[in-house]
This record gives structure tokens, C-alpha cells and sequence, in this order.
């Protein structure tokens, strides 16, 4: 079987939200379905993340990289993931993602949450997280 290219027969949430301006009003609140095959993500990503407080728990790979629209969260199996890195290969593009916390769903919870007060460590922590892999 070496060489076979598993189905993508999976499916991922991608949620997609827009705020105001101001970053703590969410305007709308978009999800939409797409496949996906599941793949490992590797030890040495995984203990780089954790150096960096992130925590890799899962990786999606998308068939096509035109389907992921930059989202930041995800539900897989009624569990809400937010993407910590994306690392397209080709035509295809995997997907690392690491549960979301309460905050990050927070507009789920709390429509009067402010993401914005959030969203600065969180790219601090992946931008430190993708330097560390060495893209």
C-alpha cells in the first residue's frame, strides 16, 4: 500500500467571525463544513511546542489549500480547536490545531466578549511557535 493516498473523508468545522474595528463586538459568526484526512503531528513539533506554551494535539490535512479561509477556530467531534499553525504542501495544506479555551470560544458563551483583549498573546505565542519549527 505504499504510495496510497488515503480519502479525505472526514469532516472539519471551520468557524469564522467578524468583529467591529475595535476588535470586541462580534458582528457575525460563520461555519462551514469541509473534508479532511487526519495525520500525526510529529514529536519533534510537539515538544517544540511546548516550549513555547502551545499544545499540538491534532492535525487536519485539507485536500485543497483554496478550502481553509483562514479561520482561527474549528469543531471536530464537538470539541473546539483553535489553529495554531498552517503549513500548506502543495495543493494540499495541514492544519495543526490545540483545544480552545473557554476565551477563545468565549462569543459562544458570552456574546459581550472582547476577543481583542485575547488575540495579542495569543500570535505572540504562534509566532513563536513557528519560529521555533524553523519554517
Amino acid at each position: 500500500m505504499a504510495g496510497r493516498v488515503r480519502a479525505m473523508s472526514e469532516v472539519l468545522t471551520l468557524v469564522k467571525r467578524t468583529y467591529d474595528e475595535d476588535g470586541c463586538t462580534l458582528l457575525e459568526s460563520t461555519r462551514r463544513e469541509v473534508f479532511f484526512r487526519m495525520a500525526s503531528v510529529g514529536q519533534t513539533e510537539f515538544y517544540q511546542a511546548q516550549a513555547t506554551d502551545l499544545r499540538p494535539e491534532l492535525k487536519f490535512v485539507l485536500e485543497d489549500y483554496l478550502d481553509y479561509e483562514g479561520e482561527f477556530l474549528c469543531i471536530y467531534n464537538e470539541v473546539w480547536y483553535r489553529v495554531i499553525r498552517t503549513y500548506r504542501k502543495g495543493q494540499e495544506l495541514e492544519i495543526v490545531v490545540q483545544r480552545a479555551s473557554a476565551e477563545e470560544i468565549g462569543d459562544e458563551y458570552d456574546p459581550g466578549f472582547c476577543v481583542a483583549d485575547a488575540l495579542d498573546k495569543i500570535i505572540a505565542l504562534q509566532e513563536s511557535y513557528i519560529g521555533s519549527v524553523g519554517e
